[in-house]
């Protein structure tokens, strides 16, 4: 198996006033949109309370497997502090939003062999090299697939935040 970053950790950062709920409805649904969702997992949920409000972590990774040989994993971490609820008026109505710093983090790679169904062929394994040889052009383009995927991602979050920000 052999695994390629695609690009260094891709970051958002704000402090303000969003909703939390429906930024995570929204990343899921571009996931599940975009294909990449029937693999999701939710790694891990971590919450604790400090005197400037609540401190949450979540862990998503995900894999796409686009060909028997190559699969695009990605991972998705929050690291969100100092979360409080606040109301706000809207018009005639309260709305209840979060107040707080929020951090995402997007990184993606391509996997080659990713079960180590051909490396630990013996009749396979000599092939391998020479697919990737005689496939460059192929696996690069998956690799530039990935990239375009985990920007257009970043780009929609980016979009949320930037919208739903009051």
């Amino acid at each position: 198996m052999k695994e390629f970053d695609i690009v260094p950790s891709l970051k958002i950062k704000r402090g303000a006033v969003f909703d939390l709920m429906g930024l995570y409805k929204m990343m899921r649904e571009w996931l599940d949109i975009n294909g990449l969702i029937k693999n999701f997992k939710e790694e891990s949920y971590g919450e604790g309370t400090t005197p400037r409000g609540k401190d949450i972590t979540i862990d998503w990774t995900t894999y796409h497997d686009v060909s028997p040989y190559v699969r695009f994993k990605i991972r998705v971490t929050f690291l969100i502090t100092g979360i409080n609820k606040v109301e706000l008026q809207r018009g005639h109505k309260k709305i209840e939003m979060d107040k707080g710093n929020i951090e995402i983090r997007i990184d993606g790679k391509v996997v080659y062999d990713p079960n180590d169904k051909y490396k630990g062929n013996f009749l396979t394994f000599p092939f391998t090299a020479l697919y990737e040889i005689k496939m460059r052009n192929r696996l690069d383009a998956y690799k530039l697939e990935l990239y375009k995927t985990l920007y257009a991602f970043h780009k929609e979050v980016k979009l949320y935040l930037d919208m739903h920000e009051f």
